[in-house]
């Protein structure tokens, strides 16, 4: 079977699964097995030389399930972990995957798709429901980073008034209908203890570092 052949039939396999909601990490062992079923047992046959060697039926079978390491490498090869030092990385949830919101310095006429990690495989499918969840999520975090903006600015102000000798320290324009947090910074500053408090406990008790990116990320 030729290679383009191959790898036709594995996005095939690939959008029937998307559909389903498995995530990459799930995708790649089901499709292996769909191509191949008994890939377990010519997998170790192949790799360790055990008798009986492969016919070439079985290996017509099992060579194709190579391709699919490098279908999905070239397919979904991309960052799947935010700069933390970045505040304008903010992540979601899609199909059973993290990805991440990467926010420009204005977001009022940007492409919301083109602002995510999103492969390019995941983007040309995208439901109406899906576009509309990525648009209320783009708000939500777009919320979060102003919220933190401001809490910067007040930060800033309360330091420079505290370390001036002037009683009379102008307060800023964009800070005086609220000098003191707005509700929405206090509710997000909480929601991120929250998902801390949360990563603490799952590493406590699962000590695995893969189930604590998403509320790690979020708090951040």
């Amino acid at each position: 079977m030729k290679t383009d052949d191959i790898n036709a039939r594995i996005a095939r396999i690939d959008y029937k699964l998307r559909t389903q909601k498995k995530s990459v990490a799930e995708r790649i062992g089901l499709v292996q097995g769909e191509l191949c079923p008994d890939i377990n047992d010519l997998t170790d046959r192949f790799i360790n030389n055990r008798f009986p060697a492969l016919s070439n039926n079985e290996l017509e079978r099992f060579l194709p399930t190579l391709n699919v390491d490098n279908w999905y490498r070239e397919n979904y090869g991309f960052k799947i972990t935010p700069d933390y030092l970045n505040l304008k990385e903010i992540p979601f949830v899609m199909q059973g995957n993290i990805y991440y919101f990467i926010y420009p310095e204005k977001t009022e006429n940007c492409n919301i798709i083109d602002c995510t990690n999103l492969p390019q495989i995941v983007k040309q499918d995208l439901t109406e429901v899906e576009i509309e969840y990525l648009q209320n999520s783009f708000k939500c975090g777009r919320r979060k980073l102003l919220s933190v903006e401001y809490l910067e600015d007040v930060v800033q102000y309360r330091d420079k008034k505290k370390s001036s000798e002037n009683d009379f320290f102008a307060i800023p324009d964009k800070l005086k209908d609220n000098f003191y947090l707005s509700t929405e910074t206090i509710d997000f500053t909480r929601f991120a203890i929250e998902d801390l408090n949360l990563a603490i406990v799952t590493l406590k008790n699962t000590r695995s570092y893969q189930f604590i990116i998403f509320p790690a990320s979020q708090a951040i």
